[in-house]
């Protein structure tokens, strides 16, 4: 049995997080887009592509986004864009959230592909049409087949064949993976006359804990969600993302766990005039643990 069957389908979208930065900026003085700081590696590659995509945003088509303190509305506009309402309540004096949604369509530049079952290494068959060379420029790459399909408008749809199914990255590596594709060099292939691909309807909610506490000093982000769907058939492709995120002022999510002083410990005072010299250094064992007899000021 081929490892596929232990591969599940995976999405990871920053353009929609990206957008929602920047609409929190517009709604709010102090949530500057160049602001965040990064304490995890995941969020400092997000914010590295912040900073490398955040100024070509407008460029990009099919895309909404609303920035609000009152999560209710920004669960009506999701649900008005036939998205999932996925924010919890926060408060509208300490909490502002964004949500955006980016639509795509593409048709296949050569018009309706051929459909033809695909027989795929699983010992399945699944609903497929091929692509002729003519709509579809094949590369060489290291990790397997880099696929190019011309559309109608003029995008592309990019599909990257691994040599091994175990090679298929996840979260944030679909990402940094893609990235390097798109730029990499091309290696045409000449070895195929076109791409047989399957049909695919695919619905997705990514992972999106690695933005949780990302902050500018003053908010930090404390909610983040994502709904994905892709379809793929011999029309063209589709795709829908909805993102989310909230920011809290002065708070991450989770309260900070207390230091719990549950065991036997050591104590001392200093007074301001001579504080490097300590005070009636003390251990304080369990068999003092108790409510004082008297007021501190009788002692």
């Amino acid at each position: 049995m081929s490892d596929l069957t232990t591969v599940r389908s995976d999405v990871m979208d920053v353009a929609t997080f990206i957008q929602c930065l920047l609409s929190l900026e517009k709604a709010e003085t102090s949530l500057k887009f160049d602001g965040w700081k990064g304490i995890n590696a995941e969020q400092k590659t997000f914010l590295h592509w912040c900073r490398q995509f955040g100024k070509g945003m407008p460029q990009l088509k099919g895309m909404q986004s609303l920035a609000s303190k009152n999560w209710k509305d920004l669960n009506t506009f999701l649900e008005e864009q036939r998205c999932p309402p996925r924010f919890t309540y926060f408060s509208p004096t300490y909490s502002i959230g964004a949500a955006t949604v980016l639509r795509l369509l593409v048709k296949w530049a050569g018009g309706m592909a051929k459909v033809c079952p695909l027989q795929a290494r699983d010992g399945n068959s699944y609903p497929g049409f091929i692509i002729p060379r003519a709509g579809a420029r094949i590369s060489v790459t290291k990790s397997g087949h880099l696929a190019r399909l011309a559309t109608e408008s003029g995008d592309y749809l990019y599909l990257s064949l691994p040599k091994s199914e175990v090679d298929l990255p996840t979260g944030l590596d679909l990402v940094s993976t893609a990235i390097k594709l798109t730029a990499g060099d091309w290696n045409p292939d000449c070895d195929h006359a076109g791409v047989h691909l399957p049909k695919v309807d695919l619905a997705v909610q990514p992972d999106t804990k690695f933005l949780l506490g990302m902050s500018n000093g003053v908010w930090a982000v404390t909610q983040t969600f994502q709904d994905a769907a892709f379809r793929m058939n011999e029309h063209g492709a589709a795709g829908r993302v909805s993102s989310g995120m909230t920011t809290t002022r002065g708070g991450p999510l989770k309260p900070l766990p207390l230091l719990v002083f549950d065991r036997p410990f050591l104590g001392w005072l200093t007074q301001a005039d001579l504080p490097e010299l300590p005070l009636l250094v003390f251990s304080a064992g369990y068999e003092c643990w108790r409510e004082p007899a008297g007021s501190l000021e009788d002692l």
